[in-house]
């Protein structure tokens, strides 16, 4: 259930406020939209990035206040934190530390009146105020706990939004993401996405020391990881399918590259393809039919489109050389790829329709695992550098300037998340004297970072999902001498 209450704040006068307290921040983005009208650290220690100006404007200063606890006990969750940071890892966004927040932090009810002026001493032109109670007395299955916030502007002196949401107990944490988004998208008028899901690949230690592999799906922040699928073989390259209800990944059950298709709903899967040559992640159609593939041939290795129902494959890229990670544009009509062609990798960008094939890099030691940005506007992809690091780069298609996002040692599985505002990988990470899998998550314009870890665990291929993607509630499983399925 959610209720929903919002101040009378129209595109005039939010464009007014905006602009006057962070003067640089987005206004391309403001006038546009008002136009068109297993244990998981989550290490907030290596968030970098301070509140500086940046190529998109500075950050936008805003507090969130503890969220005050109506029930018996400790709070069973923290929710300032966890959306504090949620923002912060936009990139968009300065939480205020909760150290310099004025006290008290809210008002006990609704009966007491803002003070307004005590933010804007602090300089804090946004502050968010909330609650969540624990519900007594409630019928068997009912929501247990509510949620209850409200976004203020201390200039303007008026709430700009308020929210509850009720939660059940298992729930609670992507209700939380949930508070986020609705504050990013009052202040961005751009859908936010913290309360989307990641997949990835995981190996670790069973209590026999044999490995262990499986396909986790988890919060976009790495949290509440669960398994769909779990094998004494590899397991990898998962990829949502755009509707968010399935996802298909490669496993070696079988000693050689097969590709499943896996319902999230039921965890039933089905085969899609037997192939012993596949070179690369696959790649799902914008519509959900096909899947674009490189396999290694004995002449030329080619780029082959499989058919999801039928599994037909066709190929569609076929160049001397080495071919790879295919890509598809938002709109379905062209696929990026790395083609080794002219001796180094580089980018190339292929005409589905017209078989138009056109090279969008020119130099770098080797581009590769190219993918498009949500809107089509842009892609990123890794360069390879002399000092064997990786570079995250982003290339604008209209310009064809290139920009440094992130440079890291052994970056791999570049995804956007499904908003454009971050890109997630899979890298390493120096630990006490050793080197660990983590996934990183990085801004768009590169300030702002966070590690995400899972404990006795390595961790790579990370797929971002769609919007609307199936949220998992209660998990069954399934067995087979080589695989157990879960479902949710």
């Amino acid at each position: 259930m959610l209720i929903f209450t919002m101040a009378d704040t129209k595109c005039d006068k939010l464009k007014k406020t905006l602009m006057r307290t962070v003067a640089r921040v987005l206004p391309a983005l403001i006038l546009s939209a008002c136009s068109g009208a297993k244990e998981v650290k989550i290490d907030h220690s290596d968030v970098t990035g301070s509140p500086v100006a940046s190529e998109i404007g500075e950050y936008i200063p805003l507090a969130i206040a503890p969220f005050e606890w109506r029930g018996q006990g400790a709070a069973p969750i923290n929710i300032s934190s966890i959306v504090a940071a949620d923002l912060r890892r936009s990139g968009l966004f300065s939480p205020t530390a909760v150290e310099n927040l004025p006290e008290p932090s809210e008002p006990a009810d609704d009966s007491m009146p803002v003070e307004y002026k005590k933010w804007r001493m602090r300089g804090i032109p946004y502050f968010v105020i909330g609650q969540l109670y624990k519900n007594i007395s409630q019928p068997k299955n009912s929501h247990a706990y509510t949620i209850r916030f409200q976004l203020f502007d201390a200039y303007q002196g008026e709430m700009l939004i308020g929210f509850v949401l009720e939660s059940h107990t298992e729930d609670l944490r992507r209700r939380t993401h949930e508070v986020s988004d609705l504050i990013y998208e009052a202040l961005t008028r751009q859908r936010g996405a913290f309360a989307t899901r990641i997949a990835f690949s995981s190996k670790k230690r069973d209590a026999k020391g044999d490995d262990q592999y499986a396909i986790e799906i988890a919060d976009a922040d790495a949290a509440n990881p669960k398994s769909i699928v779990v094998s004494r073989e590899p397991l990898y390259a998962p990829v949502w399918s755009p509707d968010g209800n399935d996802i298909a990944y490669v496993t070696m059950e079988k000693r050689h590259p097969q590709i499943y298709l896996q319902h999230l709903a039921t965890g039933r899967r089905r085969l899609l393809a037997d192939l012993n040559n596949l070179t690369s992640t696959p790649a799902w159609s914008p519509d959900g039919k096909k899947m674009a593939l490189s396999l290694a041939q004995k002449t030329k290795p080619c780029i082959y489109l499989l058919e999801v129902q039928s599994k037909a494959l066709q190929c569609v890229i076929n160049r001397p050389g080495v071919i790879a990670d295919p890509a598809w544009a938002p709109d379905g009509k062209s696929l990026l790829y790395t083609s080794g062609q002219s001796g180094s990798g580089q980018i190339h960008q292929y005409n589905v329709a017209t078989g138009e094939d056109r090279q969008l890099t020119l130099s770098g030691l080797r581009n590769h695992h190219p993918i498009f940005a949500p809107d089509g506007l842009s892609i990123a992809f890794i360069t390879d550098t002399a000092d064997n690091r990786n570079q995250v780069m982003i290339m604008d298609l209209a310009t064809q300037k290139i920009r440094t996002v992130d440079k890291m040692g052994n970056v791999k599985s570049l995804n956007f998340s499904p908003n454009g505002r971050m890109i997630i990988y899979a890298t390493n990470i120096a630990q006490g004297g050793k080197q660990k899998s983590v996934l990183s998550v990085v801004s768009v314009d590169g300030h702002v970072k966070q590690f995400f870890s899972i404990a006795g665990a390595d961790i790579g291929e990370p797929a971002w999902s769609p919007f609307g993607a199936r949220l998992p509630t209660s998990a069954q499983t399934t067995s087979s001498p080589a695989y157990k399925a879960h479902y949710y």
